[in-house]
């Protein structure tokens, strides 16, 4: 009987050095998750604006292309 006891606590304290380290690399895992939305949202913002800027640019040399031949 002593030596299922024995046995069974040496589980747990297994079960729990495992938990332990899942929910370390859980943390880490969303820390990194965050990071990366981070840096999405930031990609994504400055494609936006690339885009708005050269937008902008086509439409100023298109304007002054017209002017060229006005």
């Amino acid at each position: 009987m002593q030596a299922k006891l024995t046995e069974a606590d040496q589980n747990l304290e297994a079960a729990n050095a495992k938990i332990s380290q899942l929910e370390k690399v859980k943390l880490r895992m969303s820390q990194e998750m965050e990071d990366l939305v981070i840096e999405v949202e930031r990609v994504s913002f400055i494609e936006k604006y690339n885009k708005s800027y050269f937008t902008k640019v086509r439409i100023n040399e298109f304007h002054n292309q017209n002017m060229e031949y006005n």
